[in-house]
């Protein structure tokens, strides 16, 4: 009997720390982060970043600069939520803990007026 399709996948994720060691820049990894928060509607900027190795992954500490208008929680809530899948998925490193903190609020930019001469 023949099946249609191309049958079962499976992804496995590697286990790095039993089949040897990898690393990643702090520049790499801000810069990853940067991206990702780029994604959240409401972040203007990344401000300082902060990685810290734990036995079993890492945690973050991000400080961030906010769009004025947005609420500030829900924004930073997605921040958290956006670095932590963006970090976990691109470099499988298992991300224990982001804290973001905003300390600033930027006006957005004005539209620019249509010149009609």
């Amino acid at each position: 009997k023949s099946f249609g399709g191309e049958g079962e996948r499976t992804v496995v994720r590697p286990t790095f720390s039993t089949l040897g060691s990898y690393s990643i820049s702090d520049d790499a990894m801000a810069q990853l982060v940067r991206i990702s928060l780029k994604q959240v509607e409401g972040v203007a900027q990344m401000r300082h970043f902060r990685a810290n190795k734990e036995p079993y992954g890492a945690t973050f500490e991000i400080t961030i600069s906010l769009y004025y208008g947005y609420p500030a929680q829900e924004i930073m809530r997605a921040a958290q939520a956006q670095v932590a899948a963006d970090v976990s998925q691109y470099t499988s490193i298992n991300v224990l803990q982001v804290d973001i903190r905003a300390d600033r609020l930027i006006a957005p930019s004005p539209e620019p007026i249509a010149y009609e001469g």
